[in-house]
């Protein structure tokens, strides 16, 4: 029986570099996932747990009310949080803003 040796070269300085670019890369995308993930939560659990609750039909309807324009705001949220989380969108928000084209 034959055993094969392999040997691997040593990493370069510009792979480690690329690598941790890449670790930097996706820890920035995975905050920026928490943030958007817990904005959608904080507005889309009210009315998940009112109307889960509502089953009796003894929660006041202003209450359903309240939970669902918070609901709603999510959306002007994504808007907002993006723009602040994103320095192409940023940038794509004041060109359109400025009437620039691309």
């Amino acid at each position: 029986m034959q055993s094969t040796l392999t040997t691997t070269a040593p990493e370069s300085s510009s792979s480690k570099q690329d690598a941790a670019t890449r670790r930097r890369s996706v820890v920035t995308l995975l905050k920026k996932l928490a943030v958007v993930w817990g904005l959608f939560m904080c507005c889309w659990l009210p009315v998940a747990l009112t109307h889960s609750a509502d089953y009796t039909g003894k929660i006041d309807a202003r209450v359903l009310h309240v939970a669902f324009a918070l609901a709603q705001c999510n959306s002007a949220l994504n808007v907002i949080t993006y723009g602040a989380l994103s320095k192409d969108i940023r940038a794509a928000y004041r060109r359109m803003l400025s009437c620039k084209r691309a």
